[in-house]
């Protein structure tokens, strides 16, 4: 199942990418993250939740996604 998310979450990344669309690619950075993260890839997803972070802040984007981006990266730090 998890694998089957990961290639839909990458879909989408690759989507955003090429339409150019910035918010689209921290979102999705953030669920590939998560998936990394469940599979017990912790460096991994780390990695990509700070690309989002990048992200959001580049696009001035301080909403729920990057609240939520700044609270996984501090409990994936805690761990």
């Amino acid at each position: 199942m998890l694998e089957e998310a990961l290639r839909f979450y990458n879909e989408a990344l690759d989507i955003n990418k090429k339409i150019g669309r910035l918010l689209g690619q921290a979102n999705a950075l953030v669920n590939i993250g998560l998936v990394y993260a469940e599979q017990g890839k912790k460096h991994e997803g780390l990695e990509l939740l700070r690309q989002a972070r990048a992200i959001y802040l580049k696009i001035g984007a301080r909403t729920g996604g990057y609240h939520t981006v700044e609270k996984m990266i501090e409990r994936f730090n805690a761990n």
